[in-house]
């Protein structure tokens, strides 16, 4: 199997005071990047997500389980997003949120908007 080039990135939790840490989700990039320090959040100490290109993940019950999606299956048909996909993930303890997405074919000054209900599950056009 050929090794490809760039980045894997492999994202992990483990309970507090804990060494027993599990998977949460893995991506690859095509070039080395930094981890973006914003892309890691803890609304409270059950909620938290973490996002990276088209990838977020999301838990509610104090990262025992994480939910893995990809925003742009919540894109309209047509609409593309890359590496730099997902600029901004916020999710509130009541699963309330946003996420604004860079498009590939949109300039950087106009990002798309979509909402959530029920902690990323499912997203909206703002």
């Amino acid at each position: 199997m050929p090794v490809l080039g760039g980045a894997y990135y492999d994202f992990q939790s483990a309970p507090a005071r804990s060494n027993d840490w599990r998977e949460i989700m893995n991506f690859r990039h095509d070039d080395p990047v930094e981890i973006p320090k914003d892309a890691v959040h803890f609304t409270n100490e059950r909620v938290a997500f973490v996002s990276m290109g088209w990838l977020y993940a999301v838990t509610t019950d104090g990262g025992t389980n994480w939910r893995v999606s990809e925003i742009s299956k919540f894109l309209k048909s047509g609409e593309r997003c890359g590496y730099n996909c997902i600029e901004d993930l916020r999710i509130d303890p009541n699963g309330y949120g946003e996420v604004r997405i860079n498009l590939i074919s949109s300039s950087p000054s106009e990002l798309q908007v979509l909402q959530t209900a029920d902690f990323g599950e499912t997203w909206r056009v703002k």
